[in-house]
């Protein structure tokens, strides 16, 4: 055990200098793993991002924090790996899958016998135990479809009939295996034989935007200096069966050939709307008592922006008009597409562009509110950065946030604990937590029975309890499909970063899906290959996989008819139970929802709202301490230039 992980150690400069977040591991008496006898303030379940961010604000608060996850791996569902570790991730879960569906068929059976009935739901044993899923979050996985792998000494079925790898020759781009009976051109490993580890695939694909929610926190924490981005190029819509590019500013509105000038008109007075609207409810400006005067006298939303240092966001300056604020308060309970008609007379298709692009509905029924929201947000990010949209991708994949985040806990005090499973939550009579049962060490070093950890506030992922994974309930949940698609493109034109929307109804889909195409330069896939990621709600009658099929052809006929496949999965997730809030657990029990957005700023609000409930109000979120001093490259290239400078001075050279 480790306070990071097991093969990284921290750079004694990462160390805080206020000694106040790290007093307590001095104080406190420790047992023979280094851990809290007295237990901690709160003990966090799973590394997800939110998990992670939660974490991070704990521990700049000054909280004892002990966050453990069973996997060897930072991220949970928010992970990322390289082809080898997914393929085997994907093959493992599957695996302990049927293990565990054949426990409980073999339990159910003996219990028939018996003339009893057992279900997961009286998993809760005498001590008032809630037993939690060996999987977590990650229960409700189920693999649709994945390109097969093929190895020397497996069994295969080839056209000529059963045979066996024997032999596995290497070329540049291929290898050749021989079988049984003849040699047959495989997949995978095959075609890309060596480059396998350079690919960097994420579970849960995220974006975030260049001026939100994420962009702030991560900088107010310090995380930012653990990361790097690049911008998203290009945002595309399917519109009466072709996809067209979404517009990102004034010029390129007026510029498309797919909306005609009545159309174009329109969607300008909308923008400006939601710009007046947005700036009126959303935006607050940092100004002194002389600039407060100033602004006192502003008869316009422009003038104020312009008065207080903000670009002109409108073509004129002009007064707001009241109608039609009134208009949005009279539907912000309502559908977008009803107040996008009725007040607007968009057409279909433009409504298509306007809600799933710009305000990024997942559903099919976004109210109002959200929608003014999410639109302003995405209207007050384009230009950022110099980046045409308004999204940022992190580079080496989403993953990065999960283990940034929680290398800044472990600087500011948390501990961890890998490959370290919670099998329980413990309860005291008042049914409050009490603490977690923690599995023994699985490589024999550490405790090898299980232990009792005491803590003051617990946080879990959501449906990671026993019976929230049973399969009578989550065949009836809606779920979250993805499919993941690598493709060879031998000389890929410029960088290619865009997100592709595919509206409902355009290949049978009920709920939009999202599209995100990534390509070397943001180190997720080798040169001339291509990573896709599809993602979209599902129904519990809606087959996800056919559906994402549909999609990657549709996309395939229009983007990518020279491209060849090289591999592929397809995967379910259950959504987030609505029972799962904390309203109906333990009060000092706060679930890690996430939601099923592609963008990453809604994760920090969750993880603010489980901060505020733990910590008290004087304590703010995710804002670390001026003394903690970070990392720095670029010093450590001034304070050696330095050091030389004085080798040279004492030996008499000049530099």
């Amino acid at each position: 055990m480790s306070d990071f992980g097991n093969d990284e150690k921290l750079d004694a400069e990462e160390q805080p200098s206020n000694a106040a977040t790290t007093v307590f591991a001095a104080e406190e008496e420790e047992d023979d793993e280094g851990l809290l006898k007295k237990g901690y303030d709160v003990i966090i379940i799973g590394t997800g991002i939110i998990q992670s961010i939660t974490a991070c604000a704990l521990s700049l608060a000054g909280k004892k924090v002990l966050h453990c996850d069973g996997n060897d791996f930072y991220g949970e569902l928010d992970a990322s790996f390289n082809l080898q570790d997914m393929i085997g991730y994907f093959e493992g879960l599957q695996q302990q899958t049927r293990i565990i569906e054949e426990d409980d068929i073999h339990r159910n059976d003996n219990a028939s016998e018996n003339g009893t009935s057992l279900n997961r739901k009286q998993s809760c044993d005498s001590e008032r135990n809630i037993k939690l899923h060996p999987h977590l979050s990650s229960a409700g996985l189920r693999v649709l479809s994945m390109t097969p792998t093929l190895r020397v000494n497996e069994d295969i079925d080839t056209v000529y009939g059963p045979g066996m790898i024997t032999d596995v020759k290497s070329r540049q781009y291929t290898k050749t295996l021989t079988i049984q009976l003849s040699k047959f051109r495989a997949t995978l490993y095959q075609v890309v034989p060596n480059l396998d580890r350079l690919f960097c695939l994420d579970l849960n694909p995220k974006l975030i935007l260049n001026h939100g929610d994420a962009v702030q926190g991560l900088i107010s924490s310090g995380v930012s200096n653990y990361l790097e981005f690049k911008g998203v190029l290009g945002m595309n819509v399917v519109m009466n069966g072709d996809i067209c590019e979404v517009p990102s500013n004034k010029s390129e509105v007026f510029k498309c050939n797919y909306i005609t000038n009545i159309e174009k008109r329109k969607l300008m007075r909308l923008l400006g709307v939601v710009r007046d609207y947005g700036t009126a409810k959303y935006t607050t400006f940092p100004i002194t008592e002389e600039e407060d005067d100033n602004l006192s006298v502003v008869t316009s939303l422009n003038e104020r922006q312009l008065n207080a240092g903000r670009a002109l966001h409108r073509p004129q300056n002009k007064s707001v008009n009241n109608k039609q604020i009134d208009d949005i308060e009279h539907h912000l309970d309502k559908q977008f597409s009803e107040y996008l008609t009725n007040c607007h007379k968009l057409p279909q298709s433009l409504i298509s562009l306007v809600q799933y692009a710009l305000a990024m509905d997942h559903g099919s029924s976004i109210s109002t509110e959200l929608a003014m929201s999410n639109t302003y947000r995405y209207l007050n990010s384009l230009g950022k950065f110099h980046i045409d949209t308004g999204f940022l991708q992190s580079m080496y994949g989403t993953g990065e946030f999960s283990s940034s985040f929680c290398r800044s806990a472990a600087v500011h005090g948390t501990t961890y604990l890998l490959r370290r499973r919670a099998s329980s939550v413990v309860l005291d009579d008042d049914n409050k937590v009490k603490g977690i049962i923690l599995q023994p060490d699985p490589d024999g070093y550490g405790c090898k029975n299980e232990k009792f950890i005491n803590c003051s506030n617990l946080v879990i992922p959501s449906n990671c309890e026993f019976n929230e994974c049973d399969e009578s309930s989550s065949s009836t949940r809606s779920k979250i499909s993805r499919k993941i698609v690598i493709l060879r493109i031998d000389g890929v034109p410029d960088e290619q970063r865009h997100l592709t929307i595919l509206p409902p109804g355009t290949v049978g889909n009920i709920s939009p899906i999202h599209i995100l195409h990534l390509d070397s330069h943001v180190c997720v896939a080798p040169t001339d290959y291509m990573v896709l990621h599809f993602v979209t709600n599902t129904d519990c009658g809606e087959d996800g996989s056919l559906i994402l099929k549909r999609a990657y052809q549709f996309l395939k006929s229009r983007m990518y008819k020279s491209a060849e496949e090289l591999w592929q999965v397809t995967f379910s997730l259950n959504q987030a139970s609505p029972e799962t809030s904390p309203a109906t657990g333990p009060s000092n029990m706060f679930y890690a929802t996430g939601n099923e957005s592609m963008l990453l700023d809604g994760h920090f609000k969750l993880s603010q709202t489980v901060f505020e409930q733990i910590v008290d109000g004087d304590k703010a979120f995710l804002v670390r301490d001026k003394e903690v001093l970070f990392h720095n490259l670029e010093d450590d290239e001034e304070d050696e230039d330095a050091e030389l400078r004085k080798a040279l001075e004492l030996v008499g050279v000049e530099k």
